[in-house]
């Protein structure tokens, strides 16, 4: 609704028949591009709800309930400790093959 309310806003303004002109305070607009307008708006309120009930604050937003992964099993190593041990220099010897 917001992207046809802009872009049939935009088509109004380059139409040339007559149409009734509503003027709201310093607007004088063809009626067709109030309406544009007012979808725009709906459009936009609309998602604003959507979006509001959709999405609460004490949810997850990366995961769905029950789909988020299981923890690392005990004694695994994290991602990247081995990264920081080869920086250490304690991760496993290069061997030179020739």
């Amino acid at each position: 609704m917001i992207w046809y309310g802009i872009g049939r806003t935009f088509t109004e303004s380059l139409r040339l028949d007559p149409a009734e002109i509503i003027t709201i305070g310093p607007l004088g607009l063809r009626v067709h591009q109030w309406l544009a307008i007012a979808l725009v708006i709906a459009g936009a309120i609309a998602l604003f709800l959507v979006l509001k009930r959709t999405r609460r604050q004490d949810a997850d937003p990366f995961f769905l309930p029950g789909r988020k992964p299981e923890a690392a099993a005990e004694g695994a190593n994290p991602a990247g400790t081995e990264a920081s041990a080869d920086a250490a220099g304690e991760g496993p010897q290069e061997k030179n093959i020739e």
